[in-house]
């Protein structure tokens, strides 16, 4: 697995982790524990760090790894975009928490164009590695 990948990977488990923390907060709450009375506000961090930060990017770094290589190097592409990717996707996905649990509309906003922007640019990478499968 590349080195690019398993960045990827480990951060999707991290967001796994924190969101899926952020989850049993809020089922707590939601059994009648008592806990500090914002804790509704965290629900979209949860889903953005569940869906964007956990999903998407795990989904990123699988298809950066297991997509056809080039015939000659560099075998998976240039680093670039993949890089760029990386940093946005994560940039996004902090931007829009932060928007999200203070109330900043532009902020989320923000956050979910550096997203856009990082998904686009990891499918100009990726679509000339997209190719039919050998008949056999």
């Amino acid at each position: 697995m590349p080195r690019l990948s398993r960045w990827f990977v480990r951060l999707a488990l991290g967001y796994l982790l924190l969101g899926s923390a952020l989850g049993g907060v809020m089922l707590v709450a939601k059994a009648g524990v008592a806990v500090p009375a914002p804790v509704w506000a965290i629900w979209r961090v949860h889903g953005e760090m569940m869906l964007f930060g956990w999903v998407l990017q795990l989904a990123v770094g699988v298809g950066y790894w297991i997509l056809p290589r080039h015939a000659t190097a560099p075998v998976r592409g240039g680093l670039g975009a993949p890089l760029a990717t990386l940093v946005g996707l994560n940039a996004g996905v902090l931007l829009t928490a932060a928007g999200s649990v203070v109330g900043m509309m532009p902020l989320t906003l923000a956050g979910r164009g550096v997203e856009m922007v990082a998904v686009a640019a990891f499918l100009l990478h990726a679509w000339p590695r997209v190719r039919r499968a050998a008949r056999a």
